[in-house]
């Protein structure tokens, strides 16, 4: 398997393949895009490995685009398993070109690889799909795989530290600790002390209920500063972290040998009474398995809540290479706790009942963990915004990004693109797809789709280039979903939204 290949050796420069940074997915697609919506400061995440050790890397920072095609600052900050930590890279300038349907590619010179080539697609001005596919310069230039999303700044508030109340999410694919995730809410005051409880998952084992404080650092002139965490285990870690606006802030895991991804949101609606009677909530979320490595397991799915029971539900899931496809939850419980701590068990048809610890952001959504011994699983919940979904409510270009592992054909694998649904039906797609550092666009391919009234879409497409054809959707709306490549042996998983120039 691909991802057993984590924690070999470190990121080692190869031969730039031929054309692989200068491929991208425009085809046949719609839209109004062009550089000019790309423009201003943002703050970007990207996850991913590299293509010949298999190594997880995770990289974040500021980027700032000048609307004309120009690169022209930033920070960036970079941490991956056998690769030196490099923090606070100034971004020294690059290039990027817009297609007309939102793709196009984009190079950011000063990055913690020296230099990145991406791929990309524009959901919005305010939203960015990322996909590298290469880093380095000169002699030593090396692909990379990996996936990402870019959230432009809102600069008025990016020089005041944090505070409020966050629920937030954090999850370290490699630790000294191992693999972790951890899930909670904390406070944070003006001067950033921090006070905080969550539930954390290390390699299989939750501890629930650990309180914490810590420190925000001021904030620099890109909205950029450290943090750290300190728990009553004792643990302590601690993250860069970035600034989206006066609710969103995102982090990087900056302790020695710590690689990890994190996000922190403003609450909403708390003391919280029961937020989850009577709507339904469409999910995805992504795990790694303490003997297997990382990605191994990824499901999207529903569920349905009614007055302290489960009230239905599906999901489909690839977990360790094993496909389940439409799985029914035939019930279960939830007990909510006033500071948005939920506990939910889920009965599957013809499986063991699943725990899992929600918090909530507000009473549309949610962050979780799955409490399981054998794999270290988080995600995240959103309320549906439709009692019944068909095939008319997927109706016009969505733009997408995806990410995982073929293990049938031993390979990393990265899409970003476009897929236009027809309301009826029909779709077509398409997409630049990296396979291990193969970088090449698809072109525009076809494809059918079936929705059901819980907003499960379930679309055959050829020609994706994996083992893989069958792609399924949960819908949070009409313009927005969570994704799986649902087959044996494949773990891709990803979102998709409808794009708005």
């Amino acid at each position: 398997m691909m991802r057993k290949l984590l924690l070999i050796v470190g990121l080692a420069p190869v031969a730039l393949l031929a054309g692989c940074g200068s491929s991208n997915s425009s085809g046949m697609g719609s839209g109004n895009f062009s550089n000019s919506n790309f423009n201003g400061s943002y703050v970007y995440q990207i996850w991913g490995s590299d293509p010949q050790s298999g190594n997880s890397y995770r990289e974040a920072g500021v980027v700032t685009a000048d609307g004309n095609g120009h690169i022209t600052g930033g920070v960036d900050d970079v941490e991956g398993v056998g690769i030196s930590s490099s923090f606070g890279n100034a971004i020294s300038g690059g290039t990027y070109s817009i297609n007309h349907d939102g793709t196009g590619t984009a190079t950011i010179n000063g990055a913690g690889f020296s230099t990145i080539n991406l791929q990309i697609t524009l959901v919005s001005s305010s939203k960015v799909y990322l996909e590298p596919v290469q880093g380095g310069s000169g002699s030593s230039i090396f692909p990379l795989n990996g996936a990402g999303i870019a959230e432009q700044q809102n600069q008025s508030v990016i020089g005041t530290t944090p505070s409020g109340t966050y629920t937030f999410k954090l999850h370290d694919v490699q630790s000294l600790l191992g693999q972790a995730d951890n899930v909670g809410v904390f406070t944070s005051t003006t001067s950033g002390a921090v006070t905080g409880t969550e539930d954390v998952n290390r390699n299989g084992t939750v501890s629930q209920l650990l309180t914490f404080t810590g420190t925000f650092s001021a904030p620099t002139g890109n909205g950029r500063g450290t943090v750290t965490f300190t728990d009553t285990t004792p643990v302590t870690n601690t993250y860069e972290y970035y600034i989206v606006d006066g609710n969103n802030i995102r982090f990087l895991a900056a302790d020695s040998s710590t690689v990890g991804l994190g996000r922190a949101e403003m609450q909403v609606g708390a003391p919280f009474t029961d937020p989850l009677s009577g709507n339904s909530y469409a999910f995805g979320a992504r795990g790694d398995d303490p003997a297997n490595g990382a990605g191994a397991v990824n499901t999207v799915g529903t569920l349905s809540f009614s007055a302290g029971t489960v009230a239905g539900g599906a999901f489909d899931q690839v977990k360790d290479d094993v496909s389940l496809v439409d799985v029914p939850l035939t019930g279960g419980t939830y007990t909510v706790s006033a500071n948005g701590r939920v506990l939910v068990t889920l009965n599957p048809q013809g499986g063991a009942p699943i725990s899992e610890i929600f918090w909530m952001v507000s009473p549309s959504r949610a962050f979780f963990l799955v409490n399981d011994p054998t794999m270290v699983e988080d995600g995240t919940a959103d309320q549906q915004t439709s009692a019944s979904f068909s095939n008319s409510s997927l109706n016009g270009q969505f733009a997408f990004v995806m990410d995982g592992y073929d293990d049938v054909q031993n390979v990393l694998v990265d899409r970003v693109g476009w897929i236009q649904w027809n309301g009826s039906g029909g779709l077509k797609l398409s997409e630049a797809v990296n396979d291990s550092g193969n970088v090449s666009g698809s072109g525009t391919i076809t494809g059918t789709y079936s929705v059901t009234s819980n907003g499960r879409v379930a679309a055959s497409v050829s020609g994706l280039g994996s083992s893989n054809s069958d792609v399924i959707v949960y819908l949070v709306s009409g313009s927005q979903g969570y994704m799986l490549e649902n087959d044996n042996g494949v773990e891709v998983l990803g979102v998709t939204q409808a794009q708005a120039p």
